[in-house]
């Protein structure tokens, strides 16, 4: 038989078989067509299984690793070519001894696959001729194999990748069935197309049927709420708000909405998906509240001043309960952007090498262009994930400082106090207030830690920030703001200056700055409270001093006086 056809024959053994008995197959040909007694072919898979495939077995044999470095070691010693003549020699670990052998590796030295072609018989001796044909046979051999094992990677891979799709599919299913909030979703044109069971049940319909197809807006007392809603949906992407649904009975439900929306690659509204969360018993304590609220107001309007206080410092103390809220709420989320970020750069990694194997396989000169594409816009995409890891660790050090500033853990006693450390996670919180109107120059000295409140310290370098950043934009100077924050240590004490280039304050109230009510802010900007409870907080709480110094024009200081306590102080109430 001719080569060409001998190889034919091989392909299509491997093409009738698609398992590795072909192998076997394909040796038992090799027998008979090549007169050899005994045919095998030897493969390491990725797995690092070692597999023999032998003429006239009915399976493969795993190897142990002991028996394949023995048959290593005897390729090796025949001269460390692609193929070569020794024996005499037997298979391990039972085959039979044979006088003459001819071998051909199947891949080279450093693949990730290993394996030989070996040949052996007892009568006569192997010519060049059979061991040029092996060469050949070992090629396509090789090739199938090579083949198969990637083949075998991508069946699994796929496999894996229907099971995690299908367990995703079956998490989704069962928080949508399950949810007592109402979920639904609805097409481009906000006409429903699902709804869950505790949507449905709320609403009083007794299957899908009823509402699909239904447009959304009729679920509403109000219709105009939800073009409201929409307009700012297609302006963000995402939206929250409150609004009124209507039960089958007539039965009003206060609800709070969460709308997004899916878009498809045309970048047109493929879906709109939204979670209710029914609101009416809150709203209905809200109000009772309200009411209850009114009626004491009324009673005592005598203390009414005192109520604002106790009001201002509440709501002072909920700040740092937003900021720990809102620095909860960040983290989560943030855990898993950051891990899939890790995950696509592994996917980019591995499309860059897949392209570079694209490129050398020899393509046509339109697909070496469209290779070259390609690694200009995995080069765009590696600077999108390198921008994005910088936006990561920037989101992490806000999310740190916001904890810092809230200190929900420390609860009514004195504790370890980093005043810097303070700050900063302070000058966080009023960022928003200051970055339009200012600049801030930081120089923050090398300080002790001070026994404290730190939330109630933190009150009162937000009230001074926020009223310097505040002072600066009522000024309307042409020249931008600016504000400095100082500290440093000074005879047992811990100081600290924030100083504003703002207008300054006018001689005759300047002694009156620190009684409660009292203002300058035009109506609804400032309730006077903010530097009276500053004060109660440094000297009678803290024991330190604070002192005020002001010039028309140029700017107003503050300076605050803490003392260096190393033991905790008794609470104070």
């Amino acid at each position: 038989m001719s080569p060409d056809k001998l190889l034919l024959e091989i392909v299509l053994l491997y093409a009738k078989d698609t398992t590795e008995h072909a192998d076997i197959l394909v040796a038992n040909e090799l027998c008979r067509l090549l007169k050899a007694k005994t045919a095998a072919i030897f493969f390491k898979d990725l797995s690092g299984i070692y597999h023999l495939r032998c003429s006239g077995s009915l399976y493969s044999i795993k190897l142990s690793a002991l028996h394949w470095r023995s048959i290593e070691k005897t390729f090796a010693l025949a001269h460390g070519k692609d193929s070569c003549i020794f024996g005499p020699w037997k298979i391990p670990p039972f085959g039979e001894t044979e006088s003459y052998w001819a071998g051909c590796s199947l891949f080279p030295p450093n693949s990730a696959l290993q394996g030989y072609v070996a040949l052996g018989r007892s009568d006569n001796p192997w010519d060049e001729k059979t061991i040029s044909l092996l060469q050949e046979i070992s090629k396509t051999i090789a090739t199938i194999l090579a083949i198969r094992t990637k083949l075998s990677i991508s069946q699994y891979e796929n496999k894996k990748l229907i099971e995690r799709l299908s367990l995703n599919e079956k998490r989704f299913k069962n928080l949508f069935d399950s949810s007592p909030n109402i979920i639904y979703t609805c097409d481009g044109d906000d006409y429903i197309t699902s709804m869950n069971p505790a949507g449905l049940q709320a609403l009083g319909y007794t299957n899908q049927n009823e509402v699909i197809g239904k447009p959304f807006k009729q679920l509403l007392y109000n219709p105009e709420d939800r073009n409201v809603g929409l307009k700012r949906l297609l302006d963000q992407g995402y939206v929250t708000y409150e609004t009124i649904l209507t039960s089958t009975d007539g039965r009003l439900m206060y609800c709070l909405e969460s709308i997004a929306v899916l878009r498809g690659e045309d970048g047109k509204i493929h879906e709109l998906q939204g979670i209710i969360n029914d609101i009416t018993e809150r709203i209905e304590k809200e109000r009772e509240l309200w009411r209850t609220n009114l009626e004491l107001s009324e009673l005592n309007s005598k203390l009414q001043k005192t109520q604002e206080i106790l009001v201002q410092q509440e709501k002072m103390a909920s700040i740092g309960q937003l900021a720990a809220g809102v620095a909860h709420e960040i983290n989560n989320p943030l855990g898993f952007l950051k891990s899939n970020h890790s995950v696509m750069g592994k996917y980019m990694e591995k499309t860059q090498e897949l392209i570079k194997e694209l490129a050398q396989s020899g393509l046509s000169e339109q697909g070496t262009a469209i290779v070259n594409q390609l690694n200009k816009q995995i080069d765009k995409m590696q600077e999108i994930l390198i921008e994005s890891a910088e936006g990561f660790e920037r989101i992490i050090r806000i999310v740190a400082d916001l904890k810092t500033f809230s200190r929900l853990d420390q609860g009514e006693g004195f504790d370890e106090y980093d005043l810097n450390a303070g700050l900063e996670s302070t000058l966080v919180v009023a960022w928003n207030e200051i970055k339009y109107v200012a600049d801030v120059e930081k120089q923050l000295g090398a300080i002790p830690k001070i026994m404290a409140r730190g939330n109630e310290l933190n009150q009162v370098w937000l009230n001074l920030l926020v009223n310097a950043a505040q002072a600066i934009e009522g000024a309307k100077k042409e020249e931008r703001g600016r504000i400095i924050i100082k500290t440093w240590e000074e005879r047992g004490n811990v100081m600290v200056s924030i100083k504003d280039n703002g207008p300054g304050i006018p001689d005759g109230i300047r002694n009156k700055i620190f009684d409660p009510f009292f203002t300058t802010k035009e109506p609804g900007k400032g309730t006077g409270l903010g530097l009276s409870i500053s004060y109660t907080i440094i000297v009678e709480t803290h024991k330190g001093k604070i002192f005020v110094n002001s010039e028309i024009g140029k700017g107003t200081e503050f300076i605050i006086i803490l003392p260096i306590i190393k033991a905790p102080l008794p609470l104070t109430k």
